[in-house]
C-alpha cells in the first residue's frame, strides 16, 4: 500500500521517438488549422481555407 503506479501513455510498441514525432505532427496539424481559421476570420479566399480547413480536421480527427 501506499506505492503509485505510473501508468505508460505510449502506445505499445511505440518508440520515445515515434511519440515526440507524433506530438510535433499534432502541433503542425494544429498550426496549420489556426492558420486557415485565421484566413477564414480575415475574409480572404474564404472558400479554399474552409475546404482546407475541413480537410484537415477530417484527416486528423477522422
Amino acid at each position: 500500500m501506499g506505492q503509485a503506479t505510473i501508468l505508460e501513455t505510449r502506445p505499445e510498441g511505440a518508440t520515445e521517438s515515434q511519440e515526440t514525432a507524433r506530438g510535433l505532427n499534432e502541433e503542425a496539424v494544429d498550426a496549420a488549422i489556426q492558420a486557415a481559421e485565421a484566413e477564414l476570420d480575415a475574409g480572404d479566399k474564404a472558400r479554399p481555407a474552409r475546404e482546407v480547413l475541413s480537410k484537415l480536421r477530417e484527416k486528423h480527427f477522422g
